[in-house]
């Protein structure tokens, strides 16, 4: 199933290597000269005035930022091989979605099945040729093997793999923090072993609170950047909720 899914995933998506560079890719990577010196991939984890060439758009996102520097290191601004790479991160990702459904107690079939509709959906594409993309794609990639690592046992070295890897979900984009409540509703509506939640997951609550201080301590929005209100905030959001299941159910008219 691996290799199937994988090579199945890759091979409608290998058109899109000869793109190009868009939008907040000029601001992180493109005109950013912090990422050209490989050394500031360290400094990155307490300064997220690097992460762009404007120090006051900070973004905590340091895992991204490390692996942009490195790929510049080597490669240069080809943007074929930041494309390759974002092509790479999201068939291991559809692997691990047919993981996941497999470990739920789905067939072969039916994992492999599930793989492909997450790696193939035309919505997806967006993982694969917007380079800056690769935030939300290498941070789904630790969410989905620390749920791999949940889901395959409850040894001790599962549940520091487990709390490991959301770890490193969140030092590439806040959005990992959906994983809590992710392995709550796997185990209140599927497991249907609500008992085991509080032990097992406690340590990756202690972790998610401790990043939102982290966040707030860090990663403040600059004084001179108005933070948008929280009721215009929840109201954008619910939008691009329906927007995006809109999306997942009738993927027409796709755009940027």
């Amino acid at each position: 199933t691996a290799v199937l899914t994988i090579a199945l995933t890759a091979l409608p998506h290998l058109f899109s290597l000869g793109g190009d560079f868009h939008y907040d890719d000029g601001h992180s990577l493109v005109r950013n000269p912090h990422v050209r010196d490989l050394g500031t991939a360290v400094r990155a984890f307490w300064d997220p005035s690097l992460f762009g060439e404007n120090p006051v758009d900070r973004m905590y996102r340091p895992l991204v930022f490390a692996a942009n520097a490195m790929t510049y290191a080597v490669f240069g601004l080809s943007p074929t091989v930041y494309i390759a790479t974002n092509l790479l991160i999201h068939c291991v990702n559809a692997y691990l979605v047919t993981r996941i459904a497999m470990l739920l107690g789905a067939s072969a079939s039916i994992g492999l099945l599930s793989g492909l509709l997450f790696g193939l959906h035309p919505a997806q594409t967006e993982a694969v040729n917007y380079i800056s993309a690769r935030s939300e794609s290498i941070a789904a990639l630790f969410v989905m093997a620390s749920c791999v690592c949940y889901l395959g046992g409850r040894s001790e070295k599962r549940a520091l793999g487990t709390a490991g890897l959301f770890a490193l979900g969140l030092l590439c984009k806040s959005t990992a923090l959906v994983l809590p409540a992710m392995l709550l509703a796997i185990e209140f509506t599927i497991r249907k072993k609500p008992h085991v939640a509080l032990r097992v997951h406690l340590p990756i609550w202690v972790i998610a609170i401790a990043y939102l201080a982290l966040y707030q301590s860090i990663a403040r929005i600059a004084e001179s950047t108005l933070e948008r209100d929280p009721i215009i905030q929840i109201a954008t959001q619910t939008k691009a909720l329906i927007h995006y299941a809109f999306l997942a159910s009738f993927p027409s008219h796709l755009s940027i």
